[in-house]
């Protein structure tokens, strides 16, 4: 079926095409067909094919028969009635709309339950970015309102592996570029707490670091675990675990004073640095201190061994050691 019309001089050209085509091997009582679907573009003298519909149901817009050309627009559409929706859902609730300017919304019974923003932000339980631990807002954004798990992780197999959450750094400003090697000091990985002061929830309480503690080398990534919490305006690192293994808190957790395997710290003024407590009080209970080593049998023999003892039971602070 071809729609001709004047062009001022003669209606030798015509402005749209339908066409019925075979679309496979023709049997007995087996006539595969598609319909085609043509429109001539302006400053064209002949049609070019716009969609077809093939044997099997399937739809191709904008397809010539080798590749696609121009855009597919559907209605904007919302929540109760998304603009591209599903036949078998009935109801037609349930679909993708666009939910503002350069914005996806996508509904599920009526309802938006995720939408991409127009910066690329993808937000589930919000309809527009909420800035949390940082003045930059993240790119990927899950709120809820009731005390329920807000994500879950799991694997599955038979084996003794579980689920893994991975957090990675190149140096590279290529994105998907691997080869950018990092830098002793560098953050590899960054985990925040926060919550609403009144005005936002922009402030990181606690963070936990995950850092280059070294050289870096072809498989080899030295790391270092860093704790901080936040007292006032600023966060401070309180305990700090490096490569090696080595364990120190306190104030003076980010230099290693001694070279001992665990360190405990506090600046002058501070209080005591270590406390040892037995919630009993009763006569005979005490705290005891071993230190321990092994012998060619490797096994573990106590060299030395501290113990406080309660003396006698009382109600007040005059306990007797």
């Amino acid at each position: 079926i071809r729609f001709y019309g004047s062009d001022g001089n003669d209606f030798d050209n015509y402005a749209a095409e339908i066409k019925a085509i075979v679309d496979g091997t023709p049997g007995s009582n087996d006539m595969p067909g598609r319909l085609v679907f043509l429109t001539t573009a302006d400053g064209a003298a002949a049609p070019t094919e716009r969609m077809r519909i093939s044997q099997n149901g399937d739809i191709a817009v904008n397809f010539d028969g080798s590749s696609q050309t121009g855009v597919f627009q559907i209605a904007d559409g919302s929540a109760t009635s998304p603009g591209l929706t599903f036949w078998a859902d009935g109801a037609k609730d349930t679909g993708i709309f666009r939910s503002g300017a350069n914005t996806l919304g996508f509904s599920t019974n009526a309802t938006e339950r995720m939408r991409i923003d127009s910066g690329g932000r993808l937000l589930h339980g919000v309809t527009s970015s909420v800035d949390v631990c940082s003045v930059a807002p993240s790119r990927l954004q899950v709120h809820n309102n009731a005390s329920v798990l807000t994500a879950s992780f799991t694997g599955y197999g038979a084996h003794a592996g579980g689920a893994i959450i991975a957090l990675g750094k190149s140096r590279s400003s290529t994105i998907g570029d691997a080869t950018g090697a990092v830098q002793s000091g560098d953050t590899l990985g960054d985990i925040r707490f926060g919550g609403s002061d009144g005005t936002d929830m922009e402030t990181t309480a606690v963070q936990i670091l995950g850092e280059v503690d070294g050289s870096v080398s072809s498989n080899s990534i030295p790391g270092r675990l860093v704790f901080q919490t936040r007292n006032g305006s600023g966060l401070t690192e309180h305990v700090r675990i490096n490569s090696a293994g080595q364990f120190r808190a306190g104030d003076e957790c980010t230099s290693n004073r001694t070279s001992y395997r665990h360190q405990l710290s506090s600046t002058a003024g501070s209080g005591d640095v270590l406390s040892l407590q037995n919630p009993s009080n009763s006569d005979g209970q005490g705290i005891g201190l071993g230190f321990w080593a092994r012998n060619t049998n490797n096994a573990a023999i106590e060299m030395v061994k501290l113990k406080a003892v309660v003396d006698e039971s009382q109600a007040n602070s005059t306990q007797k050691g």
